[in-house]
């Protein structure tokens, strides 16, 4: 699914193809871009009111904007006409838009807590609006069935898309939006953290399994799931981790961690659950065997601030961490050693790092709003930074193919953006060239970029 979102009034939006990029203004105008040549293809007077949501259809051949006039506009890509008239029936401003996979389906969340669903080739509406207590966020899953949203009181709930009928709904122990929430590997437990509580549900009935932490302050930093979903680590605001048996609904020892070291910011489990990479505010990532309950090997050290975020690429081999320097680091696990002085591009506080499922691309997101993406290999920049709708950027999602990146904002407003067509694109280019641009070439071909090597 492609989406965008906003509450401000500016949004956007890259074509699945990756060749166009839509834009969404407060002036209530939807404007189209050339993705590689920035150069703007056509513009219209949308809405009465400003934009916030634009999304492409999965083909590409429709486009769907939001506005805070309480209407939501079909438009055809092609010939920028719209396809009949706009869809009315929201008492308010719309505030976030969706498309099901299959195209077929629009959801749009307004401002009053209504949702909504339209059939988008019959443009009309399914069943009756229904509430949804001012969610913020919105997504399909189950193949387009079924409609996931959450809302700032701390509710999470799902809905049966055809029928509008509520499947399930739970509350954070807080009452207060989600910290942030997890999803095991097989997608059967849901993490959700809120203030200084951390819950286990089942994703499918919405049964509670487990109460990891039940504190009144926030206690919880981070937290992350072993591959076959058996654990949960917590990393914990006094320094320690907890190992979390989510099947026996208990902790798997005290919580500990051997060796002088700082707060701990950021965990991640190796692709086979022997290790985690931890990282801390006394600016060092560790390996820590969940077994022994000991650390391994040296300290990787070379950010001069609070490390904030580590991920490991798909092989275990490569470990990533962004810092509060503003810079990525790159070590090898087997050599335990830096295999790059610095990835530059953020300007400050790197908050999340990930590599794609293949392992050939790295992304990074931090304080500036927007998410950089290198190659894994070349440690070279790929295209343009991705903007949020607000800054700072929160959390990272690949897609499971990796043809996708699902970026969060601060108010919880997700973007999906299509990031193999750019992959693809240096790819080809440096193969048919045999050669990086030059710099006369990278003004023609790239511009507004800072030049730099394509190829490896």
């Amino acid at each position: 699914m492609e989406s965008s979102a906003c509450w401000g009034y500016s949004s956007a939006a890259v074509s699945p193809n990756g060749t166009i990029v839509a834009t969404g203004s407060a002036d209530g105008t939807v404007q189209l871009w050339d993705a590689s040549t920035q150069r703007l293809l056509g513009g219209v007077a949308a809405h009465k009111k400003g934009v916030t949501g634009v999304v492409f259809s999965p083909n590409g051949r429709t486009m769907a904007s939001a506005s805070a006039d309480g209407t939501a506009q079909l438009w055809d890509v092609a010939t920028r006409r719209p396809v009949e008239s706009p869809l009315a029936g929201h008492s308010r401003d719309i505030r976030a838009v969706a498309v099901s996979p299959d195209g077929r389906l629009l959801a749009t969340v307004c401002g009053d807590g209504t949702v909504r669903l339209w059939d988008a080739s019959l443009h009309r509406p399914l069943a009756q609006p229904y509430m949804a207590h001012g969610h913020r966020a919105i997504s399909f899953v189950d193949h387009a069935r079924v409609l996931v949203t959450s809302d700032s009181r701390g509710t999470v709930q799902t809905r049966d898309v055809a029928s509008g009928r509520l499947l399930g709904s739970v509350r954070t122990a807080t009452r207060k939006a989600p910290g942030f929430a997890l999803t095991s590997p097989d997608g059967g437990v849901l993490a959700i953290a809120s203030g200084g509580a951390l819950q286990l549900w089942d994703a499918r009935t919405f049964a509670l399994r487990g109460t990891v932490f039940d504190r009144d302050v926030p206690v919880i930093v981070d937290a992350a799931f072993s591959p076959g979903g058996r654990y949960l680590a917590v990393a914990v605001r006094d320094g320690s981790l907890l190992i979390w048996d989510v099947g026996a609904r208990r902790p798997t020892g005290p919580a500990s961690i051997n060796g002088d070291f700082g707060v701990i910011t950021g965990v991640a489990y190796s692709p086979d659950g022997r290790v985690l990479a931890l990282s801390s505010d006394d600016s060092t990532v560790r390996l820590w065997d969940p077994r022994t309950r000991e650390i391994v090997g040296k300290p990787f050290a070379g950010h001069v601030q609070r490390a904030y975020s580590v991920a490991f690429d798909a092989t275990g081999r490569m470990l990533a961490a962004g810092g509060q320097d503003g810079k990525v680091r790159l070590w090898s696990t087997d050599q335990h050693r830096s295999v790059n002085a610095e990835l530059t591009g953020p300007v400050a506080h790197v908050y999340t790092v990930r590599f794609s499922p293949d392992g050939r691309t790295l992304v990074a997101a931090g304080i500036d709003g927007a998410a950089w993406l290198w190659d894994a290999a070349s440690q070279s920049l790929i295209g343009a930074p991705l903007p949020t709708a607000s800054a700072p950027a929160g959390d990272l999602q690949f897609s499971s193919d990796g043809r996708r990146l699902t970026t969060i904002d601060r108010k919880g407003v997700p973007t999906i953006w299509d990031v193999r067509d750019t992959v693809d694109q240096e790819a080809q280019l440096c193969a048919r060239a045999g050669r990086s641009l030059t710099k006369k070439e990278w003004r023609q071909y790239a511009s507004g970029l800072p030049f730099r090597e394509l190829c490896p």
